[in-house]
């Protein structure tokens, strides 16, 4: 029941958080009219600069403060912007301008309580701005249902606005509405052709329906007017990494990276590119020097655990993939990382438990039945069995490659998973279905829609009746909304052929979602409601959300 993630829940204010790139300004003799047109080439950086300098003068003006506030609630300094704020309280002259701008703020600064009582009177010339910073409040304080119903009242008075429009887009895609997100993002558009906002969201929508190239075009299009945005460089470097250009992506993370020295993605993108590229070295220092909290990118924390374990670290190697194997069990590379650590550490019993597990499986790779049978005797255990599968194995290069690239999907390294399974599919092979198969879901996840597709229909001519060859297609069909129709069609075959894979039963509720059929969706995904867990739940509240 998984599915590919990008980003995770409403990105709304955000996205102008995540840090600014940097700019250099040069001004007249008239700081604030020098910051207004800054502001209205969307140069925030500049216009920040022009607005210091005015503020050395006259710190109290009430209008440079409004206009410094606005600023930095663009640059997502919420702190900077309630200070400025603040030095107009009790301006009632002032209170309709600050109003909304405070509310920015305060949900910046994480005071969804302070900004909900703030705008409890939502009326006035500003009541479509203050109606957006209730619904994000309401949002970040978790009250959905109040959020929603609140949201649905203001676009009914307010149907055109921009804001109100993304905001509406946003909880739409994150419910897994693409067709509603799409929508919401033109609208937002016609009614304001350079909101970043809006085009973020369009390039989101994008990669979630696994259109890399569309979603390239709407980010790069956010750097032309917002060369600020931190957001929009990291989502191109990742896009283009899917998409194989390494070089520009590299360029990307480290813009981010300069602006925002604890990214903590970009971080370990880039540590992975030194790392694939054999820089081993260069990828430990990386790590070592970054600010960046790596547990909020497990990959990152997966390889910063096999980097200390190649450098002798085996206690840091231990608590970190301990950390990342707690989420992610079957990741063979780490497991052996681990046991190799363990190993090392002189804890042979947990080094032997550790990799166990995975070697009796029948798809263990060759690298996971040789480190097996290596601690094996330590640890008291028979470890010949494990020497004879791992000598079969090596004898079978094809089979081994496959055992790799299932470990890589369950890694979700997907560009290593389809660099195999191409090497494969260059020759002749028994289990092609198969590799065709798997492929494509690989190349789905690396937003190459049109390519997923193909592979997956080839898949399918091979093997008209295959239920996991129709589920697939179907899915991707469905994820790219190339064709909902079809899409629905072949994962109600696949469910009826196999009613009991709970994946196929998960799809298809999806599939009837799309296609506008609510009540079966629904009938479908309570059935599932109590065999999901976790992130499982959560994509079963949301498709129930929004139907």
């Amino acid at each position: 029941m998984t599915r590919k993630k990008r980003l995770q829940g409403l990105v709304l204010f955000q996205i102008m958080a995540a840090g600014a790139l940097s700019a250099c300004s040069a001004g007249s003799d008239n700081p604030v009219a020098d910051a207004e047109a800054a502001m209205g080439a969307q140069d925030y950086l500049s216009a920040r600069i022009h607005l210091m300098t005015a503020l050395r003068e006259d710190s109290r003006n009430p209008e440079t403060n409004l206009l410094y506030a606005r600023t930095l609630i663009e640059l997502g300094d919420g702190i900077g912007a309630e200070a400025a704020l603040r030095k107009l309280d009790g301006q009632a002259e002032f209170a309709d301008k600050v109003r909304p701008l405070l509310g920015k703020a305060l949900l910046l600064n994480g005071k969804n309580d302070a900004a909900l009582e703030l705008v409890a009177d939502a009326g006035g010339a500003t009541a479509p701005e203050l109606q957006a910073v209730h619904v994000l409040a309401l949002f970040g304080l978790g009250r959905d249902s109040e959020a929603e119903a609140a949201l649905a009242e203001a676009l009914q008075a307010s149907p055109d606005h921009a804001e109100l429009n993304w905001v509406r887009g946003s909880r739409a895609l994150d419910l897994g509405d693409f067709d509603g997100a799409a929508e919401h993002a033109d609208r937002a558009l016609q009614q304001a052709p350079d909101s970043m906002e809006a085009l973020l969201l369009q390039g989101r929508v994008a990669l979630a329906k696994a259109d890399g190239k569309a979603a390239l075009a709407a980010f790069d299009r956010v750097r032309e007017i917002r060369q600020d945005s931190v957001m929009a460089e990291y989502l191109r470097g990742a896009v283009l990494r899917d998409m194989g250009d390494g070089r520009a992506a590299r360029q990307s993370f480290e813009k981010v990276l300069t602006a925002s020295p604890a990214h903590p993605w970009a971080t370990y993108y880039l540590a992975r590119m030194d790392f694939d590229a054999g820089k081993s070295d260069a990828a430990f220092e990386r790590i070592l020097n970054s600010q960046a909290d790596l547990a909020e990118a497990p990959p990152a924390l997966r390889l910063a655990g096999i980097l200390d374990m190649r450098r002798g670290n085996h206690e840091q190697a231990i608590d970190k993939l301990s950390r990342y194997l707690s989420q992610n069990p079957a990741d063979a590379e780490s497991v052996v990382a681990l046991s190799s650590a363990l190993s090392a550490a002189g804890n042979a019993s947990e080094a032997w438990q550790a990799i166990a597990p995975l070697a009796d499986t029948v798809t263990a790779p060759v690298a996971v039945l040789q480190q097996a049978a290596k601690l094996a005797d330590a640890a008291g255990q028979d470890g010949a069995d494990y020497a004879r599968r791992a000598a079969e194995l090596k004898k079978v290069a094809d089979l081994n490659a496959v055992f790799r690239a299932e470990q890589a999907i369950i890694a979700q390294d997907w560009r290593t998973t389809a660099e195999i399974y191409d090497r494969l599919l260059a020759k002749p092979h028994p289990q092609k279905v198969m590799l065709l198969n798997n492929a494509a879901m690989a190349q789905l996840n690396l937003s190459q829609g049109d390519r997923a597709v193909e592979l997956a229909r080839e898949a399918l001519a091979l093997a008209p009746d295959d239920a996991m060859v129709k589920d697939t297609l179907g899915w991707i069909l469905l994820k790219t909304r190339k064709d909902p129709v079809r899409a629905l069609a072949l994962i109600r075959e696949a469910a009826a052929a196999q009613p009991g894979n709970i994946e196929f039963r998960w799809h298809l509720a999806n599939a009837l979602a799309v296609n506008g059929e609510a009540d079966e969706a629904r009938q479908i995904a309570s059935s599932l409601a109590a065999q999901a867990q976790g992130e499982q739940q959560v994509q079963i509240d949301n498709l129930l959300a929004w139907n």
